[in-house]
């Protein structure tokens, strides 16, 4: 791949797919940060878990969307396209908390509260995957 055409994916991906994951990172930001919003009775890190792994897999799924446009060659079929970015997502959640596991570890952030907690985050995050999914093959039939 010529570096101009990875040039023009990496700014359809940054301008039609990252938006939304981007914007899901500053709102959890400024509910954590600023608000701290995540100490209050209110129940706030299971929905931003979910609308997490759900701007995930828009996010994947927009890559190979954007990808197959620019490159016919590594097209999928909707349903193959959709059980990837799933499991990228199932990755993805993962990943997410051995990251914060190794921040505990080494800086001391203290953002993971429990392994239940974090096990609920994967779970809840791999939900909002199956959520994408659902609306994307339920909007298909339309």
């Amino acid at each position: 791949m010529r570096r101009t055409a990875a040039i023009a994916i990496l700014r359809e991906v940054l301008q039609r797919a990252a938006w939304f994951p981007a914007a899901v990172f500053a709102l959890h930001v400024v509910l954590s940060k600023a608000l701290e919003a995540y100490r209050l009775p209110i129940p706030v890190e299971i929905p931003m878990h979910l609308l997490g792994g759900f701007a995930i897999a828009y996010f994947l799924d927009g890559i190979l969307v954007i990808v197959a446009r620019h490159r016919p060659s590594v097209q999928l079929v909707q349903s193959a396209r959709l059980v990837l970015a799933f499991a990228l997502v199932c990755a993805a959640t993962v990943l997410w908390e051995v990251a914060e596991f190794l921040f505990d570890q080494v800086f001391g952030t203290r953002s993971r509260l429990s392994l239940e907690n974090s096990l609920v985050d994967v779970l809840v995050g791999t939900v909002g995957g199956v959520g994408y999914v659902a609306w994307r093959v339920l909007s298909a039939k339309r």
